[in-house]
């Protein structure tokens, strides 16, 4: 079952973004010119510098529109956190079409939206591929998930005129299906910290909530913004949702019945 969850975020450096670090990288005491000389000179300068913090807490949002995840959020000198934001750059997009068929331009990653990310959220059925061969062929990414289904040899031939396919090779090809998380404040107003904090707790209200259980879209900011969150859908697939799992349920449910009903006649 790993398998199946291979690239559970993406971008990986979006998802890791640290907001602390990227405060203490631009918006640090020393940063800011404030220090604790005991001169008037420079009792001065703190608290002109005071204003220096007007703008990250209420004007400047953060990420800013130049940021790069693992980059500005990212303190070099830990080691281990630089070696993680150098394997996040070299992650690939979880499948070959994924940014063709969810593009940059509906679902940003840059910029203000740098710790906006994708996380896997379930499968699109690829009802092309009809073998595994084929499913591996469009993609290496696609994923092959035999029929559970296995008809016993001893129970076929009664099976045999009821069109069952009884392959023990059948099944289905999946491509792994996200939902996007924009957590930037994009509103084009006030963008700073403070109001960046009562946004997340307006994402937060149960209507939004219920939105999302029933599988549609949250919002965006404005008009123009990405959504806030969103179960993306299956371009160009028909994916199988819960009125197809029942139906498959019942199926191996009678299969399953006729296969014991079957036996019992037989050894009786």
């Amino acid at each position: 079952m790993n398998n199946l969850f291979k690239e559970y975020a993406y971008p990986i450096n979006n998802y890791n973004y640290n907001y602390k670090t990227f405060v203490d990288n631009n918006y640090s005491i020393g940063k800011m010119g404030v220090n604790s000389n005991p001169t008037l000179g420079q009792f001065k300068n703190n608290i002109n510098a005071l204003n220096n913090f007007t703008k990250p807490l209420i004007l400047d949002p953060i990420p800013t529109p130049n940021s790069v995840a693992g980059v500005g959020d990212v303190d070099f000198s830990d080691k281990q956190a630089a070696e993680r934001a150098r394997k996040g750059f070299l992650q690939q997009p979880p499948y070959n079409r994924f940014r063709t068929e969810y593009p940059e331009s509906e679902y940003p990653t840059g910029g203000i939206y740098s710790s906006s990310y994708f996380v896997q959220s379930g499968f699109c059925p690829v009802t092309s591929a009809t073998s595994r061969q084929q499913c591996l062929g469009r993609d290496s990414n696609y994923i092959w998930i035999n029929n559970p289904i296995q008809i016993p040899n001893l129970a076929k031939s009664f099976f045999k005129n009821q069109n069952i396919t009884t392959n023990s090779n059948s099944g289905t090809c999946y491509k792994p299906r996200y939902s996007y998380v924009n957590n930037a404040n994009d509103n084009g107003l006030l963008e700073g910290l403070i109001p960046g904090i009562v946004g997340d707790v307006i994402d937060m209200n149960p209507g939004n909530f219920i939105r999302t259980v029933e599988g549609n879209a949250v919002p965006g900011s404005t008009d123009t913004s990405p959504p806030r969150f969103q179960l993306l859908p299956c371009i160009a697939e028909q994916f199988i949702g819960s009125k197809n799992i029942q139906s498959f349920s019942i199926l191996q449910l009678l299969i399953w019945a006729g296969i014991l009903l079957f036996i019992i006649i037989q050894i009786s």
